[in-house]
């Protein structure tokens, strides 16, 4: 499908779900996760910051010790403030490391389909799994978290994707904060798609084919 920008292509991605009946769509970056990168990059810069100014202050106090004694509490406390601000921003890169995968995965094509759902690499994640598209406040601890739009798992569908935890588990949606397994589809970006754009595609794919299969027990009611 040839992209016609934000206003056009929702219109045009319905049509073609609704005339062939299964739809692919190039993936984008969602909205949290943009946030999410943001989020780390003003941090690691904040602390990077800290520790350059720790390392200021121990090189000043050691050149100027030797005229006031005071000037060796600038070294202390330069040297604790180059720790903590030097330690920090590694542990926040290993972060970023960790998940370092899902902003890649996130670029792939999105796939609608009566058998499924296809996203980030990983599919098919079939419609009595998951329920219709809702916005949830998640808290994480190192995730993407707050205001996201999800299609909440059904219980066969966290049966299922929690069976087995690994990184592709983490590619469904994140682990909320104190909790073991993943509750949510977190819904994908879409290029050229607004975040309500996906939203409401998602919305009438589930409309079309999750009435089609009957759904077990723990389905949506």
């Amino acid at each position: 499908m040839r992209d016609r920008g934000p206003q056009q292509q929702l219109p045009s991605a319905l049509h073609h779900l609704y005339r062939n009946g299964s739809i692919m769509l190039q993936g984008a970056k969602s909205r949290p996760q943009r946030a999410w990168e943001g989020r780390h990059r003003i941090g690691l810069f904040v602390l990077l910051g800290i520790g350059g100014f720790g390392i200021v202050a121990v090189v000043l106090g050691i050149l100027l010790l030797r005229h006031h004694d005071i000037w060796g509490l600038a070294v202390v406390f330069g040297a604790i403030l180059a720790f903590m601000g030097f330690a920090s921003a590694g542990l926040m890169l290993l972060i970023v490391q960790l998940y370092r995968y899902r902003p890649i995965a996130e670029q792939k094509p999105i796939v609608l389909n009566p058998h499924g759902i296809w996203l980030r690499g990983i599919g098919p994640i079939a419609w009595h799994e998951v329920q219709p598209p809702v916005y949830k406040w998640v808290l994480t601890k190192h995730d993407v978290s707050g205001k996201l739009a999800v299609m909440p798992l059904t219980e066969a569908g966290q049966a299922r994707l929690n069976q087995n935890p690994s990184p592709n588990t983490l590619l469904v949606g994140p682990t909320p904060y104190l909790r073991l397994q993943v509750p949510y589809m977190m819904l994908p970006g879409i290029e050229g798609f607004s975040e309500a754009d996906t939203v409401q595609l998602f919305q009438v794919a589930y409309g079309l084919f999750a009435p089609r299969y009957p759904h077990p027990a723990g389905g949506p009611r």
